[in-house]
């Protein structure tokens, strides 16, 4: 009977009964396979895509409204959004840097820090760099028309976790540069020194940005939208070239289960994307042996079945030789007659096997009978008393 395969997930889904989530293969009822089902990863351990705004709280978000609108309780990245810590948006990166305009003269005045203390209204906004790289958040260029300050910290409502904070590095315009870790979510908050106005905030990072469309830095590729971890032979989300054992099986490969590939386990696919075979040393389904080869022979046949030892059958003896003629000193032979009397043992004379026969008998054996003599088989010595 059907027995669940450990470490899937499966659904009752009528005509699709028993189909699991994690094989690796889009159902029609998932919108994702990566062949696992691990959360936080872009597709959830029910097989559905975990992205913001799709009215599930995934891994990583504290919330999902069905929209990313900020303003509504749920921010556009789906976090909680608090009285005191409204996000007014986050901050994508892009190979040139981003550039971002706002102004402060109807926000709220939140947040204390640990510079500029004299506070005035702030607005926050969230970036969050693929890799480890040093980012620089800068206020000073011709947008931003007040004194300003800024400071970064990894918990919106928490003074505690603040990263840095600048006031006036140049003139009255706010800089700072931090080493941002990979994945961390940044709150970066633009305050004011006891004003308020406008404000044109650049973020720069020598970091390779994915997702950008341009390869650069330590990225293998990268096409922009189009990057995709399930699609054969595409460049991936992580902006690394497609391989064995990234969960999708490109052109060469014969299957590719991630981390499920093993050289050792039977009838597992193998770490070089190839299905389990006869030869490669592990006993799979329908293999008797599999000594790591296909040479028979020596116990373990080519196609990985047991060989069976037999004795081989004894050889035939060679053919016996006729005996032969013992023609001794005596000159003189009967012969066994053939033709019409073959196996009688008839005896016939002939002149020509004694050189002593009289001529009577030299003529008697030239003129036998056509079927009385026709070939010779053997020869034996005639009798003493028969001579002369």
């Amino acid at each position: 009977s059907w027995q669940p395969t450990p470490g899937l997930t499966y659904f009752d889904i009528g005509a699709y009964e028993f189909a699991p989530c994690g094989n690796n293969v889009i159902e029609p009822w998932e919108e994702c396979d990566d062949g696992n089902i691990s959360t936080g990863d872009g597709c959830s351990d029910t097989c559905h895509t975990e992205i913001c705004g799709n009215n599930t709280v995934d891994f990583g978000e504290q919330c999902d409204d069905g929209n990313t609108t900020t303003g509504d309780g749920c921010s556009a990245i789906c976090f909680n959004e608090d009285s005191a810590c409204p996000i007014v948006s986050d901050v994508s990166l892009n190979v040139n840097g981003s550039h971002v305009f706002g102004s402060t003269t109807t926000a709220p005045d939140n947040h204390t820090k640990s510079c500029g203390t004299d506070p005035g209204n702030d607005l926050v906004y969230t970036v969050t760099l693929p890799i480890e790289a040093s980012l620089t958040v800068s206020l000073g260029h011709a947008g931003t028309n007040y004194d300003t300050v800024l400071s970064v910290r990894t918990n919106c409502i928490d003074p505690g976790t603040e990263v840095d904070c600048n006031d006036d590095f140049t003139g009255s315009a706010s800089e700072l540069t931090f080493v941002a870790d990979a994945g961390t979510l940044y709150y970066l908050i633009v305050d004011g020194y006891d004003e308020s106005g406008n404000f044109e905030m650049s973020l720069t990072s020598p970091a390779a940005i994915c997702g950008n469309g341009v390869t650069e830095g330590g990225e293998e590729c990268d096409n922009g939208a189009s990057n995709d971890d399930f699609t054969p032979d595409t460049c991936r989300t992580t902006c690394e070239n497609s391989r064995c054992g990234d969960g999708t099986v490109d052109t060469g490969e014969g299957c590719d289960n991630e981390s499920a590939n093993n050289d050792t386990t039977p009838d597992a696919c193998r770490t070089n994307c190839q299905p389990p075979e006869c030869g490669d040393g592990v006993q799979d389904t329908g293999e008797e042996c599999d000594d790591a080869n296909t040479e028979a022979g020596d116990g373990c046949n080519s196609t990985c079945q047991t060989e069976t030892s037999s004795t081989p059958p004894p050889s035939s003896p060679p053919p016996s030789s006729p005996a032969p003629s013992d023609t001794g000193d005596s000159g003189g032979s009967d012969v066994t007659e053939t033709g019409s009397d073959v196996g009688n043992g008839t005896e016939v004379d002939t002149a020509e096997t004694d050189p002593e026969a009289t001529d009577e008998e030299a003529a008697n054996s030239e003129s036998a009978p056509a079927g009385g003599c026709s070939r010779f088989v053997g020869v034996k010595e005639r009798p003493d008393s028969r001579r002369r």
